[in-house]
C-alpha cells in the first residue's frame, strides 16, 4: 500500500543526506540506500508489539521509500509499506487491510519528526 509524507521549509538535501538517516539511526531502525542517486531507500524491517485488540502478537513493517525534491525546500517521502503479523502459531502473515497499514505507516512517518 502506498504511503506519503510532505515536508516544507527544510532543505531537501538536508532531509536526504542528514535528517532522515540520522533520525532512523536514533530510532535504531535499519536503513539501506537501494539507489542513492535515485533517492530510493529501504527501511526496516521494524518489529514491535501489536495493539492489544489484534489477532497478532507482533507486527513487522518494511518501507520502500523514494525521496522527491520538488524544489530546494519542498520534500516528499513516498513509497510502499508492507506489514506482516505474527499469529499464535508463530507464522508471519501478510496484512493487507488498508486501514491497519495506514495506521502503522502514519505512526511510523510521524515518529520521524522531520
Amino acid at each position: 500500500m502506498g504511503v506519503g509524507y510532505d515536508i516544507s521549509d527544510v532543505p531537501c538535501e538536508g532531509i536526504k543526506n542528514k535528517s532522515l538517516p540520522e533520525r532512523l539511526k536514533e530510532l535504531d531502525i535499519e536503513l539501506k540506500w537501494t539507489d542513492e542517486e535515485e533517492r530510493l531507500l529501504t527501511v526496516g524491517p521494524i518489529t514491535g508489539d501489536a495493539v492489544t485488540s489484534s489477532v497478532f502478537t507482533k507486527i513487522r513493517q518494511t518501507y520502500y521509500l523514494t525521496i522527491i525534491c520538488w524544489d530546494e525546500v519542498t520534500t516528499s517521502i513516498k513509497g510502499e509499506a508492507t506489514l506482516e503479523g505474527l499469529n499464535p502459531n508463530k507464522e508471519w502473515i501478510a496484512i493487507t487491510d488498508a486501514p491497519t497499514i495506514e495506521k502503522y505507516a502514519m505512526k511510523f512517518l510521524k515518529s520521524l519528526d522531520l
